[in-house]
């Protein structure tokens, strides 16, 4: 796991849909509007026993395919691979928020 406990959650969800591969569906959007934004910001809850405070399946006809997982104690985490993406991609994603972390070459 990866902890990007303090990123700007709203700046990190606009550059996970940016990087995201489009589906074949028509209605895929260009960007992550305010109100796609509102709907994913407001998707936490718990997913088994893991309380989420971001988790991003399809949206905008994206594959986002990422779930930020929030401890007990508050800190943020997400996993070291991101299915779908390159890990190159994932660097990418962390160097814009500013996370330092190591990043495995497949």
């Amino acid at each position: 796991m990866i902890e990007i406990t303090g990123i700007n959650l709203r700046r990190f969800a606009k550059k996970v849909y940016d990087l995201s591969p489009k589906t074949d569906k028509k209605d895929t959007h260009e960007t992550l509007s305010d109100t796609m934004m509102g709907v994913v910001l407001q998707s936490g809850g718990l997913k088994g026993w893991k309380k989420y405070a971001l988790d991003m399946k399809v949206v905008g006809g994206r594959e986002c395919s990422m779930t930020v997982f929030e401890s007990e104690e508050g800190r943020w985490f997400i996993q070291d691979l991101w299915f779908g993406h390159s890990q190159e991609q994932l660097k990418t994603l962390l160097d814009y928020c500013g996370v330092k972390a190591d990043i495995k070459q497949n």
